[in-house]
């Protein structure tokens, strides 16, 4: 599980961001009056085959008959020669979609490289059951337990991982790959949140986080759960913090879809990106 963190400190990333989906929506209106175009592909390329067919069939009658009507046989040339025209013209606009598409893509990766940045994972905070990688951005478990020392700031009893660096104002966003799981457990967590025993996930008790539980249901755990009725799965989670307008908000990365948004809070003290590690069931 990789995390990746967007420092927003000012609207650039978010005023460049909607000018491509902006950019993509049209390209995608474009591809589907092209796509469109496809059956019409289709359909000409099987009027030149028809029409091949009976040039050839005229051809044919000439040879064993001395006749044919050259009108004719005329008439059906130049409609095999408009309709192959029509058809390199199809081909052109789907090759210039093409082209147009990767470039997109290539612009967005290279702003999203620009902006995003690794978050880590602060070993400190993490339930002794917990194994992090050398680089503290990734996470398994063990079931045993390291001789780790218990201080107040590590979890004792949830599987439970902290960011190293927390916020106290400003707008942050980080994203989580949830690819090919089957239940996960993430989101903010207040620095004064509890962290030992069994804890109640609400944001009452300094967490604001999403799940998707073992039942295969995602639900916000808000101070009343509210279950979320996903149309797909997502393959990357989105965590947006504004601080200052008291509100976290979960997206569907890459769709760049709104999934839930905790609104109103009142934050007093420095938030941290949370990871509850989900043992899952095969």
């Amino acid at each position: 599980m990789k995390q990746l963190l967007d420092m927003f400190d000012n609207d650039t990333f978010l005023n460049v961001q909607q000018e491509l989906d902006s950019k993509l929506s049209e390209l995608r209106s474009r591809g589907d009056k092209v796509n469109s175009g496809l059956l019409q592909l289709i359909s000409v390329y099987s009027k030149i085959t028809v029409t091949q067919k009976m040039i050839s069939v005229h051809i044919k009658e000439a040879s064993s008959h001395g006749a044919v009507s050259r009108r004719q046989l005329q008439q059906n040339l130049e409609d095999a020669d408009r309709l192959q025209m029509q058809l390199h013209s199809k081909v052109a606009a789907l090759e210039q979609l093409q082209r147009e598409l990767e470039e997109l893509a290539r612009e967005n990766d290279k702003l999203r490289e620009e902006y995003n940045t690794k978050i880590t994972l602060d070993p400190n905070t993490a339930n002794p059951r917990i194994v992090l990688s050398a680089d503290n951005t990734e996470i398994s478990t063990t079931d045993l337990l390291r001789g780790l020392q218990d201080t107040p700031c590590r979890f004792d009893v949830v599987l439970g991982v902290l960011g190293t660096t927390g916020f106290s104002a400003g707008r942050h966003y980080w994203e989580v790959s949830v690819s090919g799981k089957n239940c996960f457990h993430l989101g903010m967590a207040s620095e004064s949140a509890p962290r030992k025993g069994s804890l109640v996930f609400k944001p009452a008790n300094g967490f604001w986080t999403l799940i998707l539980n073992r039942q295969g249901q995602y639900k916000a755990l808000d101070g009343i759960s509210v279950t979320l009725a996903l149309v797909t799965q997502p393959v990357t989670l989105g965590v947006l913090l504004d601080y200052e307008k008291g509100q976290i908000s979960f997206y569907d990365a890459d769709a760049r879809s709104r999934i839930y948004s905790f609104t109103g809070q009142h934050f007093t003290d420095k938030i941290y990106p949370f990871i509850n590690f989900c043992v899952e069931v095969s």
